[in-house]
């Protein structure tokens, strides 16, 4: 039965995206029906997109068959499965109506003049996000995971106790936007919302390296040297002087990394206080999966990277 239902799903999306492709190309209006066939014709392989969509590509009857033979008639319906899995929860979260289900064969972007063609990418199964001016292609769990971020509020974390927020511009464009952090011994949490419109939209989500039994976070601020980085400054809370400025420096498009921690630690056997500038260069998405970075060298005294404070 679980078969049938995968089967009858993915068919009824194959039909209605034929048939909508049959009928016009996405994008255009008021097409009679000589110019809707001579334009089917002349791209019965090829979709011509004309205005912004979220593109939905998936394989066509043929290509099914492959995939059967390739893993097994069993596997296949179980990766069916996991892709309508992954289908519904973008289909339910995200926010647009204009969203195309399609099995062609390539993809032709009129204004950019760029071209995707299914045959250049292994998986059968992707997105292409047309919303923002550029086709960008995405990977049915990657863009689940986007969407799943998108999702997330900001005013979920407003007037919340346990975090604060900061107005600091993120990704350099000279708009103010939000940093949303745990408060100390709240938690180790950290999202971006970046400024769009007069709407916040989650464009990270991360830590701020708050640890059990170590450094907690502090405070955030912008940097005063280079306006693509702010810095997470966390601090040892039980006494003495161990405290980290985590500098996160943005890079074109959307990725923020952890790019150095400088580190100040006041060695008790020798009373000296020393400053560590050590190179991170990990993306901060990675931190979520346990990733981890590069810390204060053990002999601090002893190393080219730290030296004594004036």
């Amino acid at each position: 039965m679980q078969k049938l239902v995968i089967l009858l799903i993915l068919t009824f999306s194959f039909i209605s995206s034929c048939k909508r492709e049959k009928i016009k190309n996405i994008g255009s209006k008021n097409v009679d029906d000589s110019t809707i066939k001579n334009r089917y014709i002349k791209t019965v392989n090829d979709t011509i997109i004309k205005s912004p969509n979220v593109i939905f590509v998936m394989p066509n009857e043929e290509e099914i068959e492959i995939l059967k033979k390739k893993h097994g008639e069993d596997n296949f319906y179980i990766i069916a499965d996991d892709i309508n899995f992954y289908m519904a929860g973008i289909v339910r979260d995200l926010k647009i109506k204009n969203i195309i289900f399609s099995s062609k064969s390539s993809y032709f972007f009129d204004e950019q003049n760029i071209k995707i063609t299914k045959k250049d990418f292994k998986d059968p199964w992707f997105i292409i996000d047309y919303i923002n001016g550029k086709p960008i292609k995405y990977s049915l769990v990657d863009y689940y995971s986007k969407v799943k971020k998108s999702s997330k509020s900001l005013s979920v974390f407003e007037n919340n106790k346990d975090f604060f927020i900061e107005d600091i511009d993120v990704n350099n464009d000279g708009v103010l936007d939000k940093i949303v952090s745990s408060k100390p011994y709240k938690g180790n949490s950290l999202y971006l919302f970046c400024k769009k419109n007069d709407n916040y939209i989650l464009a990270l989500e991360s830590v701020n390296f708050s640890e059990d039994g170590g450094n907690i976070i502090h405070n955030i601020s912008q940097s005063k040297d280079d306006d693509e980085i702010f810095i997470l400054h966390t601090v040892f809370p039980d006494g003495g002087n161990f405290q980290a400025f985590h500098y996160i420096k943005y890079n074109v498009p959307n990725i923020w990394k952890l790019d150095k921690t400088i580190y100040e630690k006041t060695d008790w056997q020798d009373s000296k206080t020393y400053i560590c500038d050590v190179k991170q260069d990990v993306n901060m998405e990675e931190f979520l999966s346990g990733k981890g970075f590069n810390s204060i060298p053990e002999n601090v005294n002893n190393n080219e990277m730290c030296k004594i404070k004036n």
